[in-house]
């Protein structure tokens, strides 16, 4: 199967590995903010959100980051392109954080909670993820030397 397509099981694996190394990040955020909702830290130490998405924007700029690097056609055109990477970076972190603030959205009608604070806590939720993407970004950027 893999002669008939050029593609060696050996690159197949490492894009796997790699790809669920890039995970790690996300699914630990994830999985502490579930534990401290559990215990009532969140309830009771409300700017325990603020960090988590400073944290959540800058664990997907990077699990983006690694993704590209999978993809030799992107990689190359990111490489010669400052500002579309950093736009990219931020952007795609955008899209995932406005799909989690529709989660927790959702969560807090299905079981009735306060997970939201209204307006103001989306924003600023968003805001957020996008300084800890575009740090991140910035991060990224600068160590590839890509960025000035």
């Amino acid at each position: 199967m893999f002669k008939a397509t050029g593609i060696h099981p050996f690159h197949v694996f490492m894009t796997v590995r790699i790809i669920f190394s890039a995970l790690i990040a996300p699914a630990l955020i994830y999985l502490s903010s579930v534990v401290v909702v559990m215990i009532g830290w969140y309830d009771r130490y409300r700017w325990l959100d603020n960090p988590y998405h400073v944290a959540g924007g800058a664990s997907i700029a990077f699990l983006f980051w690694i993704l590209i690097q999978t993809k030799p056609a992107w990689k190359k055109i990111l490489e010669t392109e400052r500002l579309l990477s950093f736009g990219l970076l931020v952007g795609f972190t955008a899209v995932v954080a406005i799909f989690w603030e529709v989660y927790e959205m959702l969560y807090d009608i299905i079981y009735r909670t306060q997970v939201q604070g209204g307006v103001r806590d989306n924003v600023t939720d968003l805001v957020l993820g996008l300084f800890g993407s575009a740090v991140a970004a910035w991060y990224l950027l600068r160590k590839s030397n890509r960025c000035g």
